[in-house]
């Protein structure tokens, strides 16, 4: 059971304790003084109860999902030990007061107003706990800060899982839609798949990475699996760079169909570079080597058009 309606309640309430406070200020109220004060009392009180049922009602749902199961509750032991009692407590409170139509006498209860404090303080230190434990994965590992606390949430329950990250690559780093896993274990990841729809571009890792252990970790070995990848096809291409050079309308075309396009294009920049400044230097001695050079960029520019 959960509390609904309850902006409704609240505005009649005030709506009444507006009208009882009216009444306080006529003269012909005397006879009735007292008993006009203790239901405005009561009506106080019964919206200060629904006040604070509310908010107890909004954390134990955000709680719900993280304490009743998942790794975070293993991570947790003793937070999800305190919402277990906290959610007995709640469950207790809610059935009885499914039991009552009249929203004052609910609130009334002596059992409700004495367990809604305890149950508020209870859930805040476990949001305190779970705040502190999100924090402490943030700095293991920094770009969970780009994602929000109720997607983190989400990716920490099923970090046991390593396929059930592929749904948030794409949160967690740059043009990565998901990654490959391997067909006969599900802990070893071989490959990334760029976004982009069909035809995305597919980087095998140099090694391939072992997914096991808390998700921070492995996650951190993918980045630096992946820093270390990118440097491997970087230096390779930059090596083919100068074999390219001697015959460009051969042997230029293979290193850039060869090759990832990022790098691709970063090795006809280098190219582009190494060149120009070679004929710059030239230019003393050489008066059509920028010229030269000029000719032998637009032939890889045609080159590339094919």
């Amino acid at each position: 059971y959960v509390l609904k309606s309850t902006p409704v309640i609240v505005e009649e309430l005030e709506e009444v304790q507006m009208n009882l406070q009216t009444v306080l200020t006529m003269r012909h109220v005397k006879p009735f003084r007292k008993i006009a004060q203790e239901l405005l009392t009561s009506l106080s009180e019964t919206s200060d109860t629904i006040e604070s049922w509310v908010k107890v009602q909004t954390m134990w749902c955000a709680l719900e999902s993280v304490f009743t199961g998942g790794d975070i509750a293993k991570q947790l032991p003793k937070e999800a030990k305190k919402f277990a009692k906290v959610d007995k407590d709640w469950a207790k409170i809610m059935i009885k007061a499914s039991q009552c139509r009249n929203i004052v006498e609910c609130c009334a209860d002596e059992l409700l107003q004495n367990t809604i404090p305890t149950m508020y303080a209870e859930l805040e230190k476990c949001q305190k706990s779970l705040e502190g434990y999100l924090e402490q994965k943030q700095k293991a590992f920094p770009r969970f800060y780009f994602v929000s606390n109720a997607k983190l949430l989400t990716i920490l329950s099923q970090g046991s899982d390593p396929l059930a990250m592929n749904a948030y690559y794409e949160n967690v780093f740059d043009a990565i839609q998901y990654v490959e896993h391997d067909k006969k274990d599900k802990t070893i990841i071989h490959k990334i798949h760029g976004d982009g729809g069909d035809g995305h571009e597919v980087i095998p890792f140099i090694k391939p990475v072992k997914a096991v252990g808390n998700i921070e970790d492995w996650l951190t070995t993918i980045l630096n699996t992946m820093r270390l990848t990118l440097k491997y096809h970087a230096r390779s291409c930059a090596a083919g760079v100068f074999e390219a050079r001697s015959d460009p309308s051969n042997k230029l075309r293979p290193l850039v169909d060869s090759n990832i396009a990022q790098f691709a294009l970063l090795a006809i920049q280098i190219m582009w570079t190494y060149e120009t400044q070679t004929a710059l230097e030239q230019c003393k001695t050489n008066a059509n080597a920028m010229y030269s050079n000029a000719l032998k960029q637009k032939n890889v520019l045609e080159e590339m058009q094919k």
